[in-house]
């Protein structure tokens, strides 16, 4: 297991006293990313699917090395959420919980109200979940740093994002297993009442939903499973190199709309799903990779946390400073894709 914690204790001070103040900041005062002891490499999918023709070439198009997989028999998307948040939950006052998952543990109630119990934390608090697959912890950042600047009473939200893919993987296919590992990230949002400008600068999504079949669980819809237990990713020939060309344009738009140039931009963090996608944003913006983090050859893919995975491993190294402008960028199945313009 390994834990990342990162806090600024300037942010974390907070009054309940702001206003719903739209100049108000909103600040990633903390950030955790849980992974399990785990490591599968390379050589465990080469060994189980060597009929696959240039499987080494699939890896290093994808960015894969190895990545972290949970024990079945201990662990589950609420265990790794609490390991992810127990370093920096150190008191009651949070006014929103938001949990973001794909393989969810529970239909009802939310897991946000089990974070709620584990962590004691105050009644008066809003305790939601959210699945919008792997777009899940962008869109969740998004709304929780609006809710944040817009009710007065909201001063700090707990969000949190983990994905199991391991579980629910059919073991005789490549996809999904070989390209996901399993990770909980844990994120402290505080308000703070100054004028910096720190959060969410804009967004913008696209949507097309005639892939809406292409990847699915549980395949034919709960009311036609007759045991979780057993149900297992529906994986089809879907490729995210769709979502590339609005990336692209998304990020252009975006900055020419906020009056921003390429350098002007302190870090890019993208899915982690291919390492290829990343390398055509980059080739398209005529980015260079010290511009990007990368973390897929270690984490794998860990579904809608991974742009937050990359995050923490850039505040870790020391590359981030407030006032820094940064893009995220990440996709779901279906599919939604989404860029976010955020200042630290």
């Amino acid at each position: 297991m390994l834990y990342f914690i990162f806090a600024d204790l300037n942010y974390a001070k907070y009054s309940m006293n702001i206003g719903g103040n739209m100049n108000n900041s909103v600040k990633i005062s903390a950030i955790n990313v849980y992974h399990p002891a785990k490591i599968r490499g390379n050589e465990y999918f080469i060994k189980k699917h060597g009929d696959i023709k240039n499987i080494n070439n699939l890896f290093e198009s994808l960015g894969k090395r190895q990545r972290y997989v949970s024990d079945l028999e201990s662990e589950n998307v609420l265990t790794m959420a609490f390991k992810s948040a127990e370093p920096i939950v150190d008191d009651s006052n949070i006014d929103i919980i938001i949990f973001a998952s794909t393989t969810v543990e529970y239909l009802s109630p939310t897991h946000a109200l089990f974070i709620h119990r584990k962590f004691n934390i105050k009644h008066n608090c809003i305790c939601i979940d959210m699945n919008i697959n792997c777009l899940s912890m962008l869109a969740v950042l998004e709304q929780a740093a609006m809710m944040l600047k817009l009710k007065a009473s909201y001063c700090r939200a707990l969000i949190i994002s983990t994905d199991q893919v391991s579980r629910y993987a059919k073991p005789h296919e490549f996809f999904p297993e070989a390209l996901f590992g399993d990770a909980a990230v844990a994120m402290i949002l505080d308000k703070v009442k100054d004028n910096s400008g720190a959060g969410l600068i804009d967004s913008q999504y696209y949507t097309d939903s005639q892939y809406a079949d292409t990847i699915v669980f549980p395949h034919y819809g709960l009311s036609h499973s007759q045991n979780m237990q057993e149900e297992k990713f529906h994986w089809d020939n879907f490729t995210g190199e769709l979502c590339v060309p609005f990336a692209i344009e998304a990020i252009q738009f975006q900055l020419e709309k906020h009056h921003l140039k390429l350098n002007d931009v302190s870090c890019f963090f993208f899915s982690q799903l291919s390492k290829n996608y990343i390398g055509m944003i980059k080739n398209a913006l005529n980015l260079s990779w010290e511009q990007i983090e990368y973390i897929g050859d270690e984490y794998g893919y860990t579904g809608g946390n991974s742009p937050l995975v990359a995050y923490a491993h850039r505040l870790k190294k020391g590359l981030l400073h407030e006032g820094d402008i940064i893009v995220f960028w990440s996709f779901g199945a279906g599919y939604q894709t989404g860029v976010l313009l955020w200042k630290v």
